[in-house]
C-alpha cells in the first residue's frame, strides 16, 4: 500500500504533467480571469476593466485585422478611417505588455488574418525590465502562432516620445526586433516616419508628445495599409 505522502506526490506529478501538456492558450481560455497587472496604477486598472468590457462586446472577428495595444491603439476609436477590411480594436489605455498578455483569452476568441501589436510605452513609466518585456511579448506571439497558425503577426516598434526616454525606447525596440526575428513575426519600425532627428515624436503628429493627433493617425494608417495589402 502506498503511503499517503507518496500518493499526494504522484497525484501532484500527474496534474503537473497534464497542465504542461496543454497549450498556454488552451489553459488561459478555459480558466483565466483577465485582470490588469498588479503594478498598474488604480486609474489604469479601472480603465482596463471598463475598456475590456467594451472589447468583449465586439463580435468575433473572422478574417480581417486585430489591432492590439494601449491608448495609442485605442485612439483609433475616434478616427474615421476605413482600412477596407473588418477591424477589431483591442487597444486599452494605460496597458502594458503584461496586461496584453493577460488579455490573450479575449484576443484568441477571434480569428484574424493579421494581428498588429503596439505595446510598451507605458512600461517605461513603470521602469520595467526590458528583458521581462521581451519575454512577455514572446509569450504573446507564441500563443497567437499556436492558436491561430494562419494569422500573420506584426510587431510594431514603440513610438518615439520625450527626449529623456529615447535610450529606453531604443532598448525596447532592439529587444522587440530580436524577438520578432526569433519568432518569425514581422517587425515594423515606425521610427523613420514618426521620429525627429533628436528621437522625439514629430510635433505635427502629436498633441502631447506621446499620443497621436489626426495627422499622426493618417501617417500610421499609411504604414499599416502597406502590410494589410500584402
Amino acid at each position: 500500500m502506498l503511503r499517503p505522502t507518496l500518493k499526494i506526490w504522484i497525484a501532484t506529478f500527474f496534474v503537473a504533467v497534464f497542465f504542461l501538456g496543454c497549450s498556454a492558450s488552451q489553459f488561459s481560455l478555459n480558466n483565466a480571469k483577465i485582470s490588469p497587472p498588479d503594478y498598474m496604477l488604480d486609474g489604469g486598472k479601472e480603465h482596463f476593466k471598463m475598456r475590456l468590457a467594451q472589447i468583449e462586446e465586439q463580435p468575433v472577428l473572422e478574417g480581417g485585422v486585430l489591432l492590439a495595444g494601449d491608448s495609442i491603439t485605442e485612439g483609433w476609436k475616434g478616427v474615421e478611417h476605413d482600412f477596407g477590411v473588418a477591424v477589431s480594436n483591442h487597444g486599452i489605455g494605460w496597458d502594458t505588455v503584461t496586461g496584453l498578455r493577460n488579455r490573450l483569452p479575449e484576443m484568441l476568441r477571434h480569428n484574424p488574418d493579421k494581428v498588429f501589436i503596439l505595446i510598451g510605452t507605458n512600461d517605461i513609466g513603470y521602469e520595467r525590465d526590458v528583458k521581462i518585456m521581451a519575454s512577455e511579448l514572446k509569450d504573446i506571439i507564441s500563443a497567437f502562432q499556436e492558436d491561430k497558425p494562419r494569422a500573420e503577426i506584426y510587431i510594431q516598434s514603440v513610438m518615439p516620445r520625450e527626449k529623456e526616454s529615447r535610450s529606453y525606447v531604443d532598448e525596447i525596440n532592439k529587444a522587440y526586433s530580436l524577438v520578432s526575428r526569433e519568432q518569425r513575426a514581422t517587425f515594423i519600425d515606425l521610427s523613420p516616419e514618426f521620429s525627429t532627428t533628436d528621437g522625439t515624436l514629430r510635433p505635427e503628429l502629436t498633441y502631447d508628445g506621446l499620443h497621436l493627433n489626426a495627422n499622426g493617425y493618417k501617417v500610421w494608417a499609411s504604414i499599416l495599409e502597406k502590410y494589410m495589402d500584402n
